[in-house]
């Protein structure tokens, strides 16, 4: 959820929360996200704000923005889905940056 306390930016807060969320499974590749209506409910946040955090996270490439027909009228619409390719991604700068305090901290031969 968003600390308003915080000094971090809100919308970094929503990436953040958006990449822990794939990071721990509750969304998986290929999930569609909730609609930005739902997260201005669930953030009790401006839409300014969750654009911000979701444009970030396209340009990153840990979500996707695919077309898809509205089934109401016949239109077409765009949706979040997470992307493989960022998930592998963040995993590994998780992981480098793991190993880089690691071998500051204790040497490379402890870790």
């Amino acid at each position: 959820m968003i600390d308003r306390k915080s000094f971090e930016p809100m919308y970094q807060q929503i990436k953040r929360d958006i990449e822990q969320q794939i990071l721990s499974g509750q969304i998986k590749i290929g999930d569609k996200l909730m609609s930005e209506t739902e997260m201005l409910e669930h953030y009790h946040v401006a839409r300014m704000t969750v654009r911000a955090a979701l444009t970030e996270l396209v340009n990153n490439g840990c979500l996707a923005k695919e077309r898809v027909a509205s089934l109401c009228r016949g239109r077409q619409k765009r949706v979040l889905t997470c992307c493989w390719i960022q998930v592998i991604t963040t995993l590994h700068r998780i992981f480098s940056a793991a190993l880089v305090v690691c071998s500051i901290g204790k040497g490379i031969s402890s870790c």
